[in-house]
């Protein structure tokens, strides 16, 4: 589970960001929650003391950090402890000052954004994005710290994690309806599942996108119809094959 921290003085700036995930989460089916909401860095740090994220078993962290807390310790300098007892932690700077970016290089902490407060609703539509992204990877991580990450697509059902060979993965297919929904076609069976396939194309270069709306296997295509523009997956199912992308699809799976 990705496990979300939040902490900003700003009793109103740091409910705001909760709720926004929470309802975010929800809406993309994540596979994650508001762990805690702390006005300090010593809250935060106490917090993990007791309660430490283990990678082995799922746990990772996404840290919401106000840069300037009103404190001793600065965002910045916390992000630098959590990294020393979190290393796989995703890190986040909400914040006014802008101009104190280059301090995140001076304590050597690896961000994934440093977002300013300035304007609420760029503020919230950046949130949002990491969250995107660190969820991302956060998949990516727990499949290779299991050692399957070169041969197995981690899916999420039901809150639990399962490691799917690429081999019973045919094709990703766009929802025809849904945004940012995609539904997995494997050898017996289908789900569907929160991603894009903007997002699968970059993480799963094996896969080729022959069509806008079609991600395949290419070691599952078994047969290419140029004149139809369809291609016959292993398990007998046919994708639509774009014209401008049959010659790719064709040197590769002769791959």
């Amino acid at each position: 589970m990705l496990h979300v921290f939040i902490c900003d003085d700003d009793p109103k700036q740091r409910e705001r960001i909760a709720e926004a995930v929470k309802k975010y989460a929800m809406i993309e089916n994540m596979d994650m929650r508001v762990a805690l909401v702390a006005k300090d860095a010593d809250t935060l740090l106490q917090y993990l003391e007791k309660h430490p994220n283990n990678p082995a078993m799922n746990d990772f962290g996404l840290f919401f950090l106000d840069v300037d807390l009103q404190s001793d310790v600065s965002g910045i300098q916390l992000a630098s402890r959590i990294k020393a007892q979190e290393p796989f932690a995703f890190i986040v700077f909400i914040t006014s000052y802008a101009e104190l970016s280059h301090l995140t290089f001076r304590y050597k902490v690896e961000a994934l954004d440093y977002i300013s407060k300035d304007f609420a609703d760029e503020m919230m539509r950046r949130v949002k994005e990491c969250i995107d992204m660190a969820y991302k990877r956060y998949q990516m991580a727990f499949a290779a710290l299991h050692g399957e990450h070169t041969g197995c697509f981690p899916l999420k059902v039901d809150g639990t994690i399962h490691m799917i060979p690429m081999s019973e993965i045919m094709f990703f297919e766009a929802h025809p309806t849904l945004e940012r929904k995609v539904t997995l076609h494997m050898r017996n069976r289908e789900v569907d599942i929160s991603d894009t396939l903007k997002n699968l194309t970059q993480s799963l270069p094996e896969f080729y996108l022959c069509h806008r709306s079609c991600l395949v296997n290419v070691k599952n295509v078994i047969h290419i119809d140029t004149h139809l523009g369809v291609a016959k997956m292993a398990n007998g199912h046919t994708v639509l094959v774009s014209t401008r992308k049959m010659k790719e699809l064709i040197e590769r799976v002769k791959v």
